[in-house]
Order: structure tokens, then sequence, then C-alpha cells
């Protein structure tokens, strides 16, 4: 876990103070172990001086971004007093017993609500303001949906449909990839993701690691006012249109395990809902005659005739991308109680077994 922590700082030019500020440094948990047991070894932690040199240099980074371009501060006669205290924001998320070798008191500090910094506006010079919660997130106000808004095709799970429908899902999420995000976000004439600058200038840190820390996405979705909802590949899956409320980002995990931005369209209402046949299948009889409805006669004796352990390709595939894999039938509703082993509704390959060897019984009945 990552927490954000303002460290409060002096920068002298040539001995003379020339500015005081402040910065925001993402320190991890490994982090604060590693503090924890450089104080119970009994090495001093007083001074910013004294942290270990990853966050040491996180905030040489923070400052010399702040003010001066990424140009060493010290190339110029300047340099950062790392002899301020640790900040509390830091030792209050140290453990008990390493607080008390410090001699620092909870009690005698009580955590504040919310954090305003000002800043300075750096278009207009006048003070604009940004929030941030007691977790240290950016209160970054999601972008509403115009009336003209574009319409965004979906495909989800049915069971994530199924909760949208039943007013249990309020939140669609998406993951920003490089291959997905001119899906979700508006481009600049290059193609790029435009970049919302009226929030960057907000901020004197526009790195990745910085901006994820407070959740401060800085791209501008998409107007998207509709949300058309497919469940699966199947032609004859369940659809919806949904209405959109809102669109919002957090900073999150990807699919590969690294950190991406998430985009968040919030649901307001369902619009319109239409059910695939399949998802009508009430009996065994249902599926077959689905089954019948699909093939010709000569193919339904050719599958009498076959080995039935040549089935398991061709029309055993058929039969799990058709009725299986997409999760349009509700099979284990039909199979759950009757079958000698329920542990093949997990395994769609005994499943695909099971409905050949019913719908063969099913064959011999009707040829």
């Amino acid at each position: 876990m990552m927490h954000n922590v303002r460290f409060d700082y002096t920068v002298y030019e040539f001995g003379e103070e020339l500015e005081r500020s402040y910065a925001y440094i993402s320190i991890s948990d490994n982090s604060l172990r590693e503090i924890s047991k450089r104080v119970r070894e009994g090495k001093p932690m007083r001074r910013i001086a004294d942290l270990p040199e990853k966050i040491l240099q996180k905030f040489y980074d923070a400052a010399n971004a702040d003010f001066y371009n990424d140009v060493d501060v010290s190339s110029y006669g300047r340099e950062i007093d790392i002899q301020n205290a640790i900040p509390d924001e830091l030792l209050k998320l140290l453990p008990k017993d390493v607080q008390q070798k410090l001699g620092y008191d909870p009690a005698e500090h009580p955590d504040e609500s919310a954090e305003q910094s000002e800043e300075v506006d750096s278009d207009s010079g006048e003070e604009v303001h940004v929030y941030f919660d007691e977790n240290g997130k950016i209160d970054n106000p999601d972008w509403d949906v115009s009336e003209k808004g574009e319409s965004l095709y979906l495909v989800i799970k049915q069971e994530f449909l199924d909760k949208i429908i039943e007013g249990k899902k309020e939140i669609e999420y998406r993951e920003i990839k490089a291959n997905t995000y001119k899906r979700y976000l508006e481009l600049n004439e290059e193609g790029k993701p435009r970049l919302d600058f009226e929030m960057l200038d907000k901020l004197r840190r526009h790195d990745t690691e910085y901006l994820m820390s407070i959740n401060a996405c800085p791209y501008i979705p998409k107007d998207i006012r509709y949300l058309d909802l497919a469940a699966g590949y199947n032609k004859d899956r369940d659809t919806a249109r949904v209405e959109v409320g809102g669109i919002g980002f957090e900073a999150g995990i990807g699919m590969d395990g690294n950190p991406c931005w998430i985009i968040k369209y919030y649901i307001k209402e369902v619009l319109e809902y239409h059910r695939g046949k399949y998802r009508l299948i009430k009996t065994k009889d249902d599926l077959f005659k689905i089954i019948d409805s699909k093939l010709t006669r000569t193919q339904k004796q050719d599958l009498l005739n076959a080995d039935p352990a040549t089935l398991h390709f061709g029309f055993g595939t058929w039969i799990r991308n058709e009725f299986i894999h997409p999760g349009d039938a509700p099979i284990d509703e039909l199979y759950g109680n009757e079958v000698d082993t329920p542990f093949i509704l997990d395994d769609p390959d005994s499943l695909s077994a099971q409905i050949i060897d019913d719908y063969l019984t099913h064959l011999k009945k009707i040829l």
C-alpha cells in the first residue's frame, strides 16, 4: 500500500532563505518497515536526512520538479534543507513501539479530516485550490455527461449484466490499455489522449507515480451518455442499453499486474433490456429443440453413426462455444441436480460430454 505524505522544506540560495514550500511523497509499506527496523536498531531517525535513501531521493526529485524543472538545485547555489523534522504524517504511520522510541504521541497530533493546498495557477497567476481527502487522494470531481453524448458498445459477462438489470451493480469499470484508450478517451490532433491541463496546472508534480498516488488522472474521457451492453459473443445473447450519469477515473492494477488507469461509468438508468432466446431454456427438451433446429436430418444421423469418442471435437466444440462458455443458457440449472458427479459443472469438457450423451439418447427416440 502507498501512503501520500506531505514534506515541508526550505530552499536556500547561497545560504540565504529563498523559498518555503512542501511536496507530497509516496511512501510504501516496505519503506515504513525499513524505517521501523532502523529505529529498533537504535539508528537516528529525527530529521529528513535520516530517512532511507529511496525516500530521500523521492523527496529531492519532488522538490526539484516543484520549482526548478528537474534541474539539480545545488548546481545553482541552491540547497534544500533536509534537517527539518520528519513529518507527523509519516510518524503516525509507524508502529506504536517505534513511535514511542521517537517520542511521538499520536494523541497530541489529531488527524485532520481534509487538507487543502493553495497553488498558483501558471496561466492566470491567481490562487487556485486543490483539495486532498483524509487518505491523501485528490478530490477530482467526476466528469458530467452531456445530452449530446455518444454511445459505447461493451461486452460483459452475463452475471454482471444481470446485476446491472437488478440494480445491484451501479458502476461499469474498464481498464485503459494501449490498444483500447481510443475507445474511452478524447484524442488530440496526433491521436494521443488529450491532457486535462486545467487540473494539471493545479499540481506541481506531473510524473505518473505521483498522479496515481493521489488518484489524479491527467486524461479527459469521451463524452459517453449511453452504454450498449452485450453478454458474451453469442448472437443470441442478452443485451441492454443503459444511461450514464457520470464518468470517473481511478488508479488500479491491470490484468498484466502493472499500474494502470481505470475508467468508471456510473449507471444512471437501464433504458432497454432484451433477453436472448437461449436464456429462455428451462428444460433439456428446450435445449434439444434448439440443437435440433441447427442440424439437418443427415447431420443428426451422422452423429448417431459416429464413434462417441470422436465427437468431443467438432460437435463437442460447438456445444461448448454455443451453450457453455458464453453463459447464455442456464446449463447449471438443467444439470445441477441430475449428474452423478456435480463437479463436472465446473469442467466444460465433461459437461459437454454429458450433453452429447443426452442428445444422442434424444436422437435415438426421434429418428
